[in-house]
């Protein structure tokens, strides 16, 4: 994983060094991209885990439920799924995974603008 707060550091510029953070931007661009792309990966793989294990919740839920109650309504059968473990952990773990995402996305946002600052300052 990515550390953001490392990244952060790369934002600022130093007025005299221009031709070296001129010279670096193009890589860290490149890094936080890099970086960006791995985070937005996972996030979608464990949107996936999290729908499969949901999907699955509901078919045991139904089972389970058409055993002991004659009507089973998709209310009995949705509160089943949300207050599993299962998908409480894969829910958790896709939300970090989320967040991680966003904030490599407004940190390659940042380091985009960074570019066009040095270029003006040059």
């Amino acid at each position: 994983m990515t550390d953001i707060a490392e990244l952060k550091q790369y934002l600022k510029i130093n007025k005299h060094r221009l031709d070296e953070e001129l010279e670096e931007q193009p890589m860290l661009l490149f890094q936080i991209s890099e970086a960006f792309v791995q985070a937005s990966a996972e996030r979608d793989m464990l949107k996936e885990q999290l729908a499969t294990i949901d999907a699955t919740l509901d078919g045991k839920a139904r089972t389970k439920l058409e055993r002991t109650q004659e009507k089973v309504t998709e209310a009995m059968v949705k509160n089943s799924v949300q207050t599993s473990g299962d998908h409480e952990a894969a829910s958790a773990a896709y939300l970090k995974a989320k967040n991680q995402a966003d904030l490599l996305a407004a940190l390659k946002e940042a380091f985009h603008s960074r570019g066009f600052m040095i270029r003006d300052l040059c």
